[in-house]
């Protein structure tokens, strides 16, 4: 009896440290965008020696295929350290009203780009996941995931 009370105990345990990860749960604006403090992100801590660029970059290449219907990534950099991340047509206009908010550091020619993405199907808990890339000119390679993204800079009035 004790011994199996043992064993239920390390089971538990083991269960509550490998499958419990540090997730996170955000409120939504009306547009279903999520709202999220800038305390959250660990880049936050690095903004005030980051350098920073402003801009908007349109994907022009990626290292898949991908299908005639697949939307661009669109990524909007402001000056105080955030982004916002859209999906949109070749021209760099966006498909949907949605966007993704993120943080991002510059040091030397390296970039930082952390976002938070859905852990799950339904979208209610999310990880946050930190992007390397470079800098070169006007374009910045972006390593997401397997994919090697190409970003060029891009005239937008919109933002």
């Amino acid at each position: 009896m004790i011994k199996t009370l043992k064993i239920i105990k390390v089971f538990l345990l083991l269960f509550i440290l490998i499958g419990c990860g540090k997730a996170y749960y955000f409120l939504k604006d009306k547009d279903g965008n999520l709202i999220i403090p800038k305390t959250s992100y660990k880049l936050y801590t690095k903004l005030s020696s980051c350098s920073s660029i402003e801009g908007t970059y349109l994907e022009v290449h990626r290292n898949r295929y991908k299908n005639e219907n697949e939307p661009n990534e669109m990524i909007v950099f402001y000056n105080d350290g955030s982004i916002k991340e859209f999906l949109a047509n070749e021209q760099g206009v966006p498909k949907y009203n949605i966007f993704t908010e993120g943080v991002y550091c510059i040091e030397g020619n390296k970039i930082y780009i952390e976002s938070f993405y859905p852990v799950n199907t339904l979208g209610r808990s999310f990880t946050p996941i930190i992007l390397e890339g470079t800098i070169k000119d006007d374009e910045i390679i972006l390593t997401q995931f397997r994919d090697v993204i190409v970003l060029k800079k891009i005239d937008n009035p919109a933002f």
